[in-house]
Formats: C-alpha cells, sequence, structure tokens
C-alpha cells in the first residue's frame, strides 16, 4: 500500500470562511475546510474536474474585503458517507494586489 505524502509548500490551517467561485459561467459559493497563502480546500456537493481553472472570492476578513483569486483546482476526493466531495484548490493568479496581503494571515 502506498502512502501519499503532502506535496504543499505552504501549511494549510483551519478556517472556514464564504467562497464564491466561478468557473466557466457557473457560480457556486461552498464553505472553506482549510488555507493557506497558497490555496484553499473546501466542500462540495458535486465532483469538479481536475485542472478546472476557477476565479475565487474569499472573505477572509469582513472588516478588510474579499480576496480575489484565480486557481487551479489540483485533487479531489469523495466522501460517500457525508455525500459531498472535498477539493483542493492552488492559487494560481492574484487579482488584485490588496488580495495577496489580506491571505499573509495564513504563514
Amino acid at each position: 500500500m502506498k502512502i501519499r505524502r503532502e506535496h504543499r509548500k505552504n501549511s494549510r490551517k483551519p478556517c472556514q470562511v464564504p467562497i464564491d467561485a466561478k468557473r466557466q459561467s457557473i457560480f457556486d459559493q461552498f464553505c472553506s475546510v482549510d488555507i493557506s497563502k497558497g490555496g484553499v480546500g473546501f466542500i462540495s456537493k458535486k465532483p469538479i474536474a481536475l485542472s478546472a481553472k476557477i476565479a475565487i472570492e474569499l472573505e477572509v476578513d469582513p472588516n478588510q474585503g474579499s480576496a480575489l483569486m484565480m486557481g487551479k483546482v489540483v485533487w479531489v476526493k469523495p466522501d460517500q458517507k457525508r455525500h459531498h466531495y472535498r477539493v483542493g484548490i492552488k492559487f494560481t493568479k492574484v487579482l488584485f494586489p490588496s488580495s495577496k496581503s489580506r491571505l499573509n494571515v495564513f504563514h
């Protein structure tokens, strides 16, 4: 049996914040499970294709506004007991300079 190792550059921290996401012309809302300055994990009721490009708006701090990022789906794991999917997104582009500083709280 192979043991999977984490390949993250940044450690994830537990965090539950609302996520608004757009892939192609589809808008969805999710809730994050964990986050780092390099990516975010969240729960989805539907599977999302690997390598899908997604525009993401994270409300990291209600007093500072949202962080706007582009991301790429790097993994999807089904949770058949709960009938949902855990999804891992790697941030690929910062859409506004202030978004990057808002994610620095997750060092």
